[in-house]
């Protein structure tokens, strides 16, 4: 794949996060045809699926080698569970996930109408992990380095107040979830079930925020944080306009 190839990938794949497209299939003919949606796993999705991922009995060893011969076996020693995971995928939200009625309806579904190939499909395509994608797009869009500015800076101010402590996020409820609950008033249950886990890390690494800091602060911040903040003119034929410009600079 070529480096504009990549590109264009990347962008198309933010772009599917941004608007959380599904994954369509069908099943049946004609007027019987029926179609479900796979959606982009919330976090409630992500830790329910993770542990019914478990359940299956994976040879991990073998996966590595080839992820669908692997799959297919899993679905014919399984397919009661492996149709419970495909109907927990295409639930929309929270009230579908634990409606037990319509879980037990899409799983006679799919035992009847999807072949063993075909949810051997399905099934890598759900338990597939979107984090490798989010760094993609993270670090395409510059997110990665925002946030490495707001670390730096984070660690600046604590060596400055000397008495503060910090406290909490420890899990993805402190860290995450809170505070997206207060930073765009959103419910605890609208956070882990009603929006895509993607999406959620994307809004937690890009949303735009300032920082004020004292001059003093400024002045320790690393060369590439101040990068771009405030643009340094330099003589370079005046000897010390050049060494007062590189004593000015952080370079930690």
């Amino acid at each position: 794949m070529s480096k504009k190839q990549e590109q264009k990938y990347i962008e198309n794949l933010f772009a599917e996060m941004l608007i959380e497209m599904p994954m369509t299939f069908s099943i049946g003919e004609g007027e019987e045809k029926r179609f479900f949606n796979i959606w982009p796993k919330s976090i409630g999705k992500r830790v329910l699926l993770e542990r019914m991922r478990a359940q299956l009995p994976i040879d991990h060893e073998n996966a590595e080698v080839n992820p669908l011969l692997e799959t297919m076996r899993v679905c014919k020693e399984c397919p009661d569970t492996v149709a419970r995971i495909i109907a927990i995928a295409t639930a929309r939200n929270k009230t579908e996930v634990y409606d037990e009625r319509r879980t037990q309806e899409c799983i006679t579904i799919f035992r009847e109408g999807l072949t063993n190939d075909e949810m051997a499909t399905l099934l890598l395509q759900i338990l597939q992990d979107e984090t490798a994608d989010i760094e993609k797009v993270k670090k395409h869009y510059g997110m990665d380095k925002e946030q490495k500015k707001r670390e730096v800076i984070a660690r600046l101010r604590k060596k400055n107040a000397k008495n503060a402590v910090g406290i909490g996020g420890c899990t993805l409820y402190g860290s995450l979830v809170a505070f997206c609950c207060e930073k765009f008033g959103m419910t605890v249950d609208e956070t882990l079930w009603n929006i895509s886990y993607a999406s959620l890390i994307l809004m937690y690494s890009d949303y735009a925020d300032s920082i004020y800091l004292s001059d003093d602060e400024v002045k320790r911040l690393p060369a590439w944080v101040r990068q771009g903040r405030d643009s340094i003119k330099v003589d370079g034929d005046n000897k010390e306009e050049i060494i007062k410009a590189i004593n000015s600079q952080n370079w930690e």
